[in-house]
């Protein structure tokens, strides 16, 4: 189960208390928009027919607590089918310049079966599961997501890492200014995840990805798909069990890729070596250039062939690899059938 935790004040021990508790019939809602000024959102979805609703403080001073609480002027309600809870903090310019704030939790129960956007200015954004469509967008926080099976997914933080264990739907993605982005399983036609600062890895995906970072690395240990590209501009690249086309890109990055079936591949660093893999009987036309070119003997190539180049097929030909590294080597692997 995934939660929030908060720890005790420098000076002294934090204390927490519910402001907000109450609850509606399932039946009245399908969605949840939660927008709020300044909060951590902690969203559990389960079997219950009841949405419950706990917005609580906590801090070391809970009379200046339940003061700070009140200029956020929150509000809980069911409204077109959609239950609503919304803050409006209106005392920012001038409570920012004491020296403690305590936090404020908005903790939320719904069904399963449930569609739920959310938007926080600054907080952590946490949810168990959900079988529907999830909007997150946070400016300063980090997103933890359980399992989640919808039409759409996507998730935004300007500062912060977004975790998800597993993913399904039509539509998946993923964007932090400064952070990682790590995902365990995922299916989807199509996900876009990038992230300005932070590395990128992914346990499983079935589907058509973009994964582009600036600074970082990017790690997929499981990759099936039509068309994929993966970026980085510095930091290496390491794909395994690849099946599909694929491009990988780096700047200034060594480049892995396990091939395990047909496909197509076009690797390119600027400084950094390539290493390929690939089945003993894989077929593929080939095109190679580095400072030091190396093919395995039981890969069958033929063609022409030098320390620096190589241009010809493996095994009789089929699809297209494509490796160029201006400063490192490429070497072509043979794996054992």
């Amino acid at each position: 189960m995934l939660h929030l935790t908060f720890a005790a004040g420098t000076f002294g021990q934090a204390q927490s208390e519910v402001i907000i508790d109450t609850s509606f019939d399932a039946a009245e809602a399908q969605r949840l928009e939660i927008t709020v000024s300044d909060a951590d959102i902690d969203i559990q979805a389960g079997s219950s027919k009841e949405i419950a609703v706990e917005v609580s403080i906590t801090g070391r001073d809970l009379a200046r607590g339940r003061e700070y609480f009140k200029l956020h002027n929150f509000d809980v309600r069911i409204e077109d089918g959609a239950v609503r809870i919304t803050s409006d903090f209106r005392g920012k310019s001038w409570w920012t310049a004491r020296t403690y704030t305590p936090s404020i939790l908005v903790a939320v129960w719904i069904p399963d079966s449930f569609t739920a956007s959310v938007r926080t200015a600054d907080g952590d954004v946490a949810i168990n599961r959900l079988a529907g469509d999830l909007h997150i967008k946070t400016s300063d926080g980090d997103i933890a997501i359980g399992q989640v099976d919808g039409y759409e997914l996507e998730l935004r933080t300007a500062d912060g890492d977004i975790a998800v264990e597993s993913a399904r739907g039509e539509s998946i993605h993923a964007q932090t200014a400064d952070g990682d982005i790590a995902f365990g399983e995922v299916q989807s036609a199509r996900t876009a995840v990038r992230t300005s600062d932070g590395d990128i890895t992914f346990q499983s995906v079935a589907g058509d990805l973009v994964a582009t970072t600036s600074d970082g690395d990017i790690i997929i240990r499981r990759l099936e798909t039509d068309n994929s590209t993966v970026r980085t501009t510095d930091g290496d690249i390491s794909i395994d069990q690849v099946k599909g086309n694929i491009v990988a890109t780096g700047s200034d990055s060594d480049i892995s890729v396990e091939l395990l079936g047909p496909g197509t591949l076009e690797a390119t660093t600027s400084d950094g070596d390539i290493a390929i893999s690939l089945p003993e009987r894989h077929t593929a036309d080939i095109k190679l250039w580095g400072e030091d070119v190396y093919i395995a003997p039981r890969l069958n190539f033929s063609g022409t062939k030098n320390d620096e180049r190589a241009d010809g097929q493996i095994n009789g030909g089929g699809g297209l690899i494509v490796a160029r590294t201006k400063d490192g080597s490429v070497h072509l692997r043979a794996q054992k059938d």
